[in-house]
């Protein structure tokens, strides 16, 4: 768990939660199992997990962010205010695209489905109130979502 990282680096762990509470600076975390969750993200974050959730809260003050975030097994959720712009290219590999599916309040993305031996790739790509920084989710087998609701 850390506070705040104002300039704060690489954040890791091999297996576990990692709770991010505030950044105003470059940062990269990555867990090697385990869910990752940041709030108030006010710089880019790049977040990488091999099993668990990525949860990402922007700040309200923030228009726009360069954000990555991926997990193998898990969800990702992007939290953003109406206002937020991005470029957004979201990807899902799955085997059961009835069930993985992306998902934005935000009105904007194209949604395409391929088969690729045997699973489904899904992937959303457009411009989030007129486009902004790029903002990249990965998930394998795992939902996407992209929300104006506030975080649980």
């Amino acid at each position: 768990y850390v506070e705040s990282a104002r300039r704060g680096g690489t954040i890791a762990t091999r297996g576990g939660t990692i709770r991010l509470m505030s950044v105003l600076g470059p940062t990269h975390l990555l867990s090697g199992g385990g869910d990752i969750i940041v709030r108030r993200a006010a710089a880019p974050v790049k977040a990488e997990t091999t099993s668990g959730d990525v949860s990402i809260t922007v700040d309200a003050g923030s228009k726009t962010e360069s954000i990555e975030a991926k997990t193998s097994k898990g969800n990702v959720v992007l939290y953003v205010h109406s206002a937020f712009a991005a470029d957004v290219d979201a990807t899902i590999v799955t085997t059961d695209p009835a069930a993985d599916t992306i998902v934005s309040d935000l009105p904007g993305l194209s949604i395409s489905r391929e088969e690729i031996r045997g699973k489904t790739r899904v992937r959303a790509v457009g411009k989030l109130n007129g486009g902004g920084e790029r903002v990249v989710l990965e998930v394998t087998g795992g939902d996407i979502r992209i929300t104006t609701a506030a975080p649980k």
